[in-house]
């Protein structure tokens, strides 16, 4: 990726997984204030990626990773590159860039702000259906991060009543806030964003979903150059929707031994990916 296709895939990870902070942390003598940014319960590719662009800490749980940076002198330049590309969270970054540039005054006043910040969400769901960024490489990168992060490349398997399995593709993306399902729509004109019930929210959250075969080989092709975490995942859903053969003639005899053969193993091969 070139710098600022790399810059756009961090700024869609954040959008992701991320968050802007202020901390407050009390102790008998002194109050301190502490900025910074993370992502977390990530893989080790996507924390390795972070680290080699903006250096900062990591943490280790089983397989999840979690990447931070704290203070004015490692934040401030993440920030600084990133902010140019986010969407839903551009307006947390920019708040922390400006009290940075303040010399980090009224703190607690800010401390209170950000938290506001942070709980803040759009449910208006804007899609202009006339403009397309289609060919834009930032947003493709971009796109990645998302998908990297709240995205999957799914197969599913499902026994219809009928003689064999039917196999599924499917692109999703889901986020609480609308913002980065309309820009996916906007920059790919296919798929559809329905409202899906969410344990963690009242309202639900927004879901983009791509079903259509030719679609999906379509989008993939778009956004695999970007992909580093699901990249394999969306190579096997990529495989297994240019070469599936359409079932016609015959069908209500099953399908035939080397056609299943070919569906069930894209299937298990993902199957683990899935979990990530």
């Amino acid at each position: 990726m070139e710098k600022e296709e790399q810059m756009a895939y961090a700024a869609g990870c954040m959008e992701g997984d991320g968050s802007f902070f202020i901390v407050k942390r009390q102790s008998p003598k002194c109050i301190r204030y502490v900025a910074g940014a993370n992502i977390g319960k990530s893989s080790k590719e996507l924390i390795a990626f972070f680290v080699s662009l903006f250096s900062g800490n990591i943490s280790n749980r089983g397989e999840h990773c979690r990447w931070q940076v704290f203070s004015e002198v490692k934040t401030r330049p993440f920030l600084e590159s990133i902010v140019p590309y986010l969407r839903m969270k551009k307006d947390r970054a920019v708040f922390l860039l400006e009290w940075f540039r303040s010399g980090m005054a009224n703190k607690q006043e800010s401390y209170e702000k950000m938290k506001d910040l942070n709980k803040k969400v759009c449910r208006d769901l804007c899609v202009d259906e006339h403009i397309f960024f289609e060919d834009d490489p930032k947003s493709w990168a971009y796109i990645a991060g998302l998908m990297d992060t709240d995205g999957s490349f799914m197969i599913s398997k499902r026994m219809k009543g009928t003689k064999s399995p039917a196999y599924t593709a499917k692109i999703s993306y889901g986020e609480i806030d609308s913002r980065p399902c309309a820009f996916i729509k906007n920059c790919f004109k296919y798929g559809k964003i329905v409202m899906k019930d969410n344990d963690n929210t009242k309202e639900g959250r927004f879901v983009w979903e791509l079903v259509v075969k030719d679609q999906i080989c379509a989008f993939i092709q778009k956004v695999l150059p970007y992909l580093l975490v699901k990249k394999r995942n969306a190579e096997i859903v990529l495989k297994f929707c240019e070469n599936m053969k359409p079932m016609t003639e015959g069908h209500r005899f099953g399908i035939p031994k080397g056609e299943l053969e070919f569906r069930e193993s894209c299937f298990q091969e993902l199957k683990p990916l899935q979990r990530r």
